[in-house]
């Protein structure tokens, strides 16, 4: 969810790449409410660019403070991320949603992808893919056509982009997304076969273990190769530790797969 904060921070200009944040570990709220950062004692000062390599809670909490609710939300429209379309297939109702309760600790929440926000990997695949392509959008396909009983080829409809964010802001996250590999959370994903970017992630399931310890879900989604994008990975472990321990080492062997077929 950083990813499309970012997109929408940038392309409203509300923030800029160079534009430094303060991370003391927590972002006050009010006296009785407080959200954490990862990162126990906080970043310290650091560019809206470096606070999105390093996954800083409280710098996005700010930016989505700065957007706003209704803003955050026509973001998640224009950037088709509850979309379900899958050219080819139909998978139903899979229940993906953002919504955002009143009151900014809730805006907070869901800034980091947290309470009120349920996306699949397709989806996040697909803002991936957004960022990559120079901020074109198209639905994902999985068939091109179908041949019936007597041999007729049936195409399904042309594929189609849409133009759903500016390049301007595409080409920033993009580099956000490369320096989040080379030198934030993301370092696990590097191979030395091409250059890789990417985005770690975390969210929460709200069921805890026996040992009263939170069960939760870690992601790594990024494309390659980072200078001529032409896949978008995403990898989810469930019941995982971190995305830069578990999922940035798997896209890390995908992405070397890939490689080696093309």
């Amino acid at each position: 969810f950083k990813i499309l904060l970012s997109l929408a921070v940038l392309e409203e200009g509300l923030a800029s790449p160079e534009e430094m944040f303060n991370c003391t570990g927590e972002y006050i709220f009010n006296n009785q409410v407080t959200m954490a950062c990862w990162r126990e004692g906080g970043h310290g000062n650091l560019s809206l660019a470096q606070g999105f390599a390093n996954s800083c809670n409280p710098a996005f909490i700010e930016v989505g403070l700065r957007l706003g609710t209704k803003q955050v939300l026509n973001y998640v429209d224009k950037l088709h991320l509850t979309d379900e379309t899958i050219i080819g297939y139909y998978p139903g109702n899979m229940g993906t949603y953002v919504e955002i309760e009143g009151g900014e600790p809730a805006l907070g929440n869901a800034s980091l992808g947290q309470k009120g926000v349920m996306i699949s990997p397709m989806q996040i695949a697909s803002l991936v893919s957004t960022v990559a392509d120079n901020g074109y959008w198209g639905p994902p396909s999985l068939v091109k056509y179908t041949v019936d009983q007597n041999g007729t080829v049936n195409l399904f409809p042309a594929e189609y982009r849409e133009q759903v964010i500016s390049s301007v802001a595409a080409s920033q996250v993009r580099r956000f997304m490369e320096t989040a590999v080379e030198e934030g959370t993301g370092k696990g994903a590097i191979i030395a076969e091409a250059p890789v970017a990417g985005k770690t992630g975390t969210s929460q399931t709200g069921r805890i273990t026996n040992d009263n310890e939170e069960v939760l879900n870690v992601w790594f989604a990024g494309y390659l190769p980072a200078d001529q994008p032409r896949w978008a990975v995403v990898v989810m472990a469930e019941e995982g530790s971190s995305g830069a321990q578990d999922c940035a080492p798997v896209f890390r062997e995908i992405s070397r797969g890939i490689l080696q077929l093309y």
